[in-house]
């Protein structure tokens, strides 16, 4: 296998925190006709540039992430999962935009639902001046 300890990558896009809700299907809602998913376990793990991170990380490269998060809890648990692989990161944070999350619903080993939270709004210019800088 090639050594990647001396490969430096800097990954730059779209970081998300990719969170699972883990459950089972026993029965139907009697509010509505839709599986009734008992959650049993919570996952997150990091989604889009942060996956990408990952893998590199996984490799033994050398990695920086940056990106743009939000003000919020998952921005910390973003960057908790990156600190834990050992990954640089440059979080821009957008005061006006959550921390991108998809949330997947699985039960009985399959998604049943998929929960986006993002702004998808063009970042504002001194956002996108603050994330250039950094670059």
């Amino acid at each position: 296998m090639p050594d990647f300890e001396q490969v430096t990558v800097l990954v730059v896009g779209d970081i998300m925190l990719d969170r699972y809700f883990w459950g089972r299907v026993n029965r139907v809602s009697p509010e509505a006709p839709v599986a009734v998913v008992k959650k049993h376990k919570t996952s997150e793990t990091l989604g889009g540039a942060g996956n990408v991170a990952a893998n590199l990380a996984g490799l033994d490269c050398s990695v920086t992430v940056l990106g743009i998060c939000g003000p919020d809890d998952d921005a910390r648990i973003l960057k908790d999962l990156l600190n834990q692989k050992h990954i640089t990161h440059h979080l821009t944070v957008d005061a006006a935009r959550p921390t991108t999350t998809k949330t997947r619903v699985m039960a009985n080993r399959q998604q049943v639902l998929r929960i986006d939270d993002e702004d998808s709004r063009p970042l504002s210019e001194d956002v996108e001046g603050q994330l250039m800088a950094r670059l």
